[in-house]
């Protein structure tokens, strides 16, 4: 009889570690779904920017054509500049979405690996 209590003694002991085993791997993997989709929005936020920059430079350069006959050379270069700077940005902009495409992939690993436990 007293091994038996003792049996049952420890099996609730197991199932209590094991609840709270299961309690925080479970908030560990929300906090980790919260960072994955934290850095999803960095990432459509970076891709929304890098669009916005490729539709600038579209409208500029079809100015500049629009504006080849009838302006100035001094204005013409202007417009050539502003292009070449809007595509430094758009390079920067290219570059933090590779980063947060770094993100995404290293927070989908972490989710990953804690919904596995």
């Amino acid at each position: 009889m007293k091994k038996a209590k003792e049996a049952e003694a420890a099996a609730q002991t197991n199932v209590g570690a094991a609840q709270t085993a299961l309690k925080d791997a479970t908030a560990q993997a929300d906090k980790d779904k919260a960072a994955l989709e934290e850095a999803q929005k960095a990432g459509d936020a970076a891709r929304a920017t890098v669009k916005g920059w490729e539709n600038k430079i579209t409208q500029w350069q079809q100015f500049l054509v629009d504006e080849k006959d009838t302006s100035s050379s001094e204005h013409l270069n202007n417009l050539k500049k502003g292009i070449a700077a809007m595509k430094v940005r758009l390079g920067q902009a290219q570059d933090a979405v590779a980063e947060a495409q770094k993100a995404i992939d290293s927070a989908l690993d972490v989710y990953g690996a804690s919904r596995a436990k």
